[in-house]
């Protein structure tokens, strides 16, 4: 698949790359980011709005790229090849050499990836909690996301991620 699409580099044998239809969507969500970011801040320069915009695309699509990179590394660590990860208009797909031998080891694969993500999350959140900042912090970053109810940031992130 990596033929359809622009190679970005080879992390640990993996091939990565993006899909051509990557490209519109990163325009689609930059331009859709940078349009909510303006009416959020409007104090802000147009070039912040952008920059603001086009930053959090490419976060947005790191952490697609993440995901895909925890399930390839658990696979390599099962002696399960993995080819490519290539992103695309949907998401991120990596491409194996062959399926797993065991349930077992499929299933490892696949936990992989909520396994990553509480870990990123609680290294994310960590900072905020000290000194029981998280509910400061967590109306800064509300602000920026969207996230209009005061009372969403009295959620925890759930029983998957640690306190």
């Amino acid at each position: 698949m990596i033929g359809q699409s622009v190679k970005l580099t080879t992390i640990r044998g993996i091939d990565m790359g993006v899909h051509y239809s990557w490209f519109i969507v990163f325009v689609l969500i930059t331009v859709s980011l940078t349009a909510r970011f303006a009416s959020e801040h409007p104090h802000w320069t147009q070039v912040e709005h952008y920059a603001v915009g086009i930053a959090t695309s490419l976060l947005f699509f790191v952490s697609i790229l993440l995901h895909e990179l925890a399930h390839s590394f658990v696979a390599l660590a099962k002696h399960v090849p993995v080819c490519s990860i290539t992103l695309f208009v949907f998401g991120g797909v990596a491409q194996i050499g062959r399926e797993p031998g065991r349930p077992l080891t499929e299933f490892q694969i696949a936990i992989a990836r909520p396994i990553a993500g509480a870990g990123v999350g609680r290294w994310i959140r960590g900072p905020f909690v000290v000194g029981g900042k998280w509910r400061r912090a967590c109306g800064r970053a509300g602000g920026v996301v969207g996230v209009d109810q005061p009372d969403a940031c009295d959620m925890q992130p759930g029983p998957w991620l640690p306190a």
